[in-house]
């Protein structure tokens, strides 16, 4: 497969013809603006598939202890919330500005 690249400029001048030859002979296109690489055209036979990336990394990852319960107890607000209401904790006291007034 062929892989060339374009200025944006040419590509908007012939992109339908382009989308054909890249659809029928599968070369890669690489669209660039000012010189940087912006975009790539390619055949959609090519690209793969969303579900392939879906548990791509299951082989590769371990699960260690428990991932439901909360760190240390006090990292969930509801439990913190339920301490409060039961008197175990103090409730928390909103500090006050005081605002200085113009002599």
């Amino acid at each position: 497969m062929d892989d060339h690249s374009l200025p944006a400029g040419a590509f908007k001048a012939t992109c339908l013809k382009l989308m054909d030859q890249v659809a029928e002979t599968g070369a890669t296109v690489t669209i660039t603006k000012r010189g940087r690489a912006v975009a790539k055209l390619v055949s959609v036979h090519e690209v793969k598939p969303a579900s392939a990336f879906f548990g791509a990394l299951a082989d590769r990852t371990r699960i260690t202890g428990d991932i439901i319960s909360p760190v240390g107890g006090m990292a969930d607000p509801v439990i913190k919330h339920k301490r409060i209401e039961a008197g175990a904790l103090p409730v928390p006291q909103r500090r006050r500005r005081t605002v200085k007034q113009a002599s």
